[in-house]
C-alpha cells in the first residue's frame, strides 16, 4: 500500500449525523465502508478510527481490508477511567458517560490473532 498524506475525515461530522442517531447508525457504517474501499482499490494507506469494542464488528472491517490485500495493523490504547472522563470533557464533541460506561462493558481487548500487528497501550 502506498502512503501518502493523511486526510482525517470524521463521517459524522461530514454528513451532519448526529451520533445519538441509532437510525442512521447503518448510514454511516456504509459511508465508512465505501470510504474504505476507496483508499482500498488505490491501494492507499489509511488509519480507519471507530469505536469497534467487539471482535465481531471488528472482524468484519479486518476481513473487507485484508480481501484488498492490505495489511492490517491494531492500536489498543486504554488509560484509567478517571483520566478517560477528563479526557472526554476536554473533546470538542463530548460522549456522555453513560455511553462510555455501556461501551466499557462491552470491550473485547484485541487479540494477537485478529491482525497481522497489534500493539498495546495501556497506562
Amino acid at each position: 500500500m502506498k502512503s501518502g498524506m493523511l486526510k482525517v475525515m470524521c463521517i459524522r461530522r461530514a454528513n451532519k449525523i448526529d451520533p445519538t442517531d441509532k437510525k442512521k447508525n447503518g448510514q454511516v457504517i456504509q459511508l465508512g465502508k465505501e470510504k474504505a474501499k476507496e483508499y482500498l482499490r488505490a491501494k492507499n494507506s489509511f488509519v480507519f478510527n471507530a469505536t469497534n469494542i467487539s471482535s465481531d464488528i471488528r472482524s468484519k472491517w479486518i476481513s473487507l481490508f485484508c480481501e484488498y490485500g492490505a495489511r492490517v495493523k491494531i492500536y489498543y490504547i486504554e488509560v484509567p477511567y478517571k483520566v478517560l472522563l477528563r479526557q472526554n470533557h476536554n473533546r470538542e464533541y463530548k460522549v456522555s458517560e453513560k455511553v462510555i460506561d455501556k461501551l466499557i462493558t462491552k470491550l473485547e481487548v484485541p487479540l494477537p490473532k485478529e491482525a497481522h500487528e497489534i500493539y498495546y497501550e495501556v497506562m
